[in-house]
């Protein structure tokens, strides 16, 4: 039986390295999935100890100065007044994100939402932010088959709600 080892080889080997390469996309996902939800849980912990991003999210003030800031959506501002003043809970997000800088935008995919009690003061704050992970390997979109945002990918989504400091008001 000579070639036998090759035919073998040949009929194992694109189903070895199909899992190979799935294997990697999920640690990938894994990755992508747990810096969303670190950036996700920073940006609510900002929301919650200063209550000028509480304010910018009530008045949807948020939205603006996400979207009229440079560098492309989020400022890199060195002077701390001015970061303080024109910095956002969505742009707070977009910079924890590691590896999702550039690839998704905050002012779309991250949602911040704050609720008040009967007395009118800031309660709680949830921000939930969305990703759409793109796998390398192939035939994975044709067996999960979804979409995110028109486009063919499996969607992150992470969610973090916390109870506002009380403040001394």
């Amino acid at each position: 039986m000579r070639g036998q080892s090759l035919v073998e080889f040949a009929l194992i080997f694109p189903l070895v390295l199909f899992l190979l390469l799935g294997f990697f996309d999920l640690g990938r996902a894994i990755i992508y999935y747990s810096s969303l939800s670190n950036a996700v849980r920073e940006g609510t912990r900002a929301g919650i100890v200063n209550h000028v991003y509480l304010e910018d999210v009530a008045t949807a003030v948020d939205t603006g100065k996400a979207v009229m800031t440079a560098n492309p959506i989020c400022p890199e501002i060195a002077d701390e007044d001015l970061a303080m003043t024109e910095d956002t809970l969505r742009c707070i997000v977009y910079r924890y994100g590691f590896g999702l800088s550039g690839t998704f935008n905050p002012v779309t995919d991250v949602v911040p939402t704050v609720s008040l009690n009967e007395d009118a003061i800031y309660e709680k704050i949830t921000i939930i932010a969305n990703y759409c992970f793109k796998p390398v390997t192939p035939g994975v979109l044709l067996i999960v088959n979804t979409t995110c945002d028109g486009d063919k990918g499996i969607l992150l989504s992470a969610e973090s709600t916390m109870f506002v400091a009380p403040t001394g008001k």
